[in-house]
């Protein structure tokens, strides 16, 4: 009966530990998904505002994933463009963490763009960064795995 017991205990601990590995990974397939996607759109916006500067409007067309957007930072970090009209004109300085504050300010400095997972209203989001050419960010937003 022992024996019965452990094999049981000691399959059903296989089976965890698979299931915990297969998100482990498809959570990591998502995120390597989101940077290659973002990275592209980051190189179609430098070609979009070289060709029509100050005209940002246009990320709003961006669809990525189930739940992602995009938005625009000024060199100040005000959003210029955010779907969540609300927000225009603000910081996104201390609108959600230290570590993000960090992160842009590092955009300022040598780090063209930058990638980070953070919180929000107690879910797990990632986000992407590019500084383009004309001082303005990029930023791409998406929930892990099931938002993206």
């Amino acid at each position: 009966m022992m024996k019965k017991i452990f094999i049981f205990a000691l399959l059903l601990t296989v089976v965890i530990a698979g299931v915990y590995y297969a998100n482990q990974l498809k959570e990591t397939k998502s995120i390597e998904n989101f940077k290659l996607e973002s990275k592209a759109i980051a190189v179609e916006y430098e070609a979009v505002i070289a060709d029509n500067p100050s005209n940002y409007e246009f990320v709003n067309n961006y669809i990525i994933g189930d739940s992602a957007y995009a938005f625009v930072l000024d060199e100040n970090f005000n959003l210029i463009v955010h779907p969540i009209e609300g927000l225009l004109d603000k910081s996104m300085l201390g609108l959600v963490s230290s570590e993000l504050d960090e992160t842009l300010y590092n955009l300022c400095q040598d780090t063209p763009q930058a990638f980070m997972r953070y919180k929000w209203q107690n879910k797990d989001k990632m986000i992407f960064f590019h500084k383009a050419s004309d001082g303005t960010i990029l930023g791409i937003s998406a929930g892990t795995i099931k938002g993206y």
